[in-house]
């Protein structure tokens, strides 16, 4: 099943801070905001819910997530 793209280009700065047990650690910045992650994979997720989703759940989400 095809997923709708979103028709607003998206930039993304990845910033790699930390690589421990084989994977990567950092932050991804886009649109003044700042998500956390903690594996290739999460980031792999963060970007493609981006891409695919409405950015301003997605944002909230994260924010969500981190204050756990």
């Amino acid at each position: 099943m095809a997923q709708k793209q979103s028709q607003i280009p998206a930039t993304f700065e990845v910033h790699i801070e930390e690589c421990n047990n084989f994977t990567w650690q950092g932050k991804l910045i886009s649109e003044s905001q700042t998500i956390e992650f903690r594996s290739e994979l999460e980031l792999l997720r963060v970007i493609d819910k981006l891409l695919c989703g409405d950015r301003e759940e997605i944002w909230a989400d994260c924010k969500n997530q981190s204050t756990r």
